[in-house]
């Protein structure tokens, strides 16, 4: 689904967001996998998972991405997350399963 490289150089991150963020595609579950090879706290670029309240502050985990890491998480609103900002570039894939049954039964419904 995605390949993604956030360049050390310019402190690369992602904002905070839920991978099911589209009221039509029903997103269910996402998997990353990690390539950075010698990774360490030192290069930042931390996955972070808030608790499930939708704009709440709480951090219920911060996973740094090393090589061979796969995370899996629900794709729901309650699982809202982003990635801190690194000093050295990051690689990751992301797979994100999607309902495709639900996805065309309700765009069909409407």
């Amino acid at each position: 689904h995605l390949c993604a490289c956030y360049p050390g150089e310019q402190r690369g991150r992602h904002a905070r967001h839920v991978d099911n963020d589209s009221e039509w595609l029903h997103r269910t579950i996402t998997a990353i996998i990690y390539l950075n090879d010698g990774w360490t706290k030192d290069n930042g670029g931390e996955f972070r998972l808030y608790g499930p309240e939708p704009t709440g502050t709480s951090v219920a985990y911060d996973v740094l991405p090393v090589a061979n890491r796969m995370l899996f998480f629900w794709a729901t609103d309650d699982c809202p997350h982003k990635v801190l900002h690194c000093n050295a570039d990051r690689f990751a894939i992301s797979l994100i399963y999607v309902d495709g049954r639900r996805s065309i039964r309700e765009a069909i419904g409407r």
